[in-house]
């Protein structure tokens, strides 16, 4: 399989729609709704699609609206 079809096996069995694939990485942002104490907020998820695991996520400073798609 090439990496375009892994990324979209692992979009499958985890519920995401929108991500990117640059080089043997997938990409994709999920967002979450804030509270009264915290503003909504994003955290950024890297794939190695070569091992089929899942880097550290990384929170965004700006908001991205699209990632409610992944959630």
């Amino acid at each position: 399989m090439n990496y375009r079809e892994l990324a979209s096996c692992w979009a499958v069995r985890y519920g995401i729609i929108d991500y990117k694939v640059k080089g043997h990485y997938m990409i994709y942002n999920k967002s979450y709704s804030g509270t009264v104490y915290e503003p909504h907020y994003t955290i950024q998820h890297t794939v190695d699609l070569s091992t089929m695991q899942e880097l550290p996520t990384k929170k965004l400073k700006r908001f991205d609206k699209n990632g409610y798609n992944n959630t």
